[in-house]
């Protein structure tokens, strides 16, 4: 259980340097919604989360 908990915190860490590279202007929070976005593979993301995904980074830019 910890071996596969490891190789996850390592996947999410590539995923984000990934992330990072192809997109410099996103911030931390854009780059988490993607990663929680790539999660659903071939699924759409539900409308419910997506709109949570939004709201939170909309808060987040206004508090700025």
């Amino acid at each position: 259980m910890l071996l596969a908990a490891s190789i996850t915190e390592i996947d999410r860490d590539i995923r984000k340097q990934k992330l990072r590279l192809e997109h410099p202007e996103w911030g931390e929070l854009e780059i988490k919604h993607q990663i929680i976005r790539e999660s659903f593979r071939n699924e759409p993301v539900p409308q419910w989360l997506e709109k949570q995904m939004a709201e939170r980074l909309e808060r987040e830019r206004a508090s700025r």
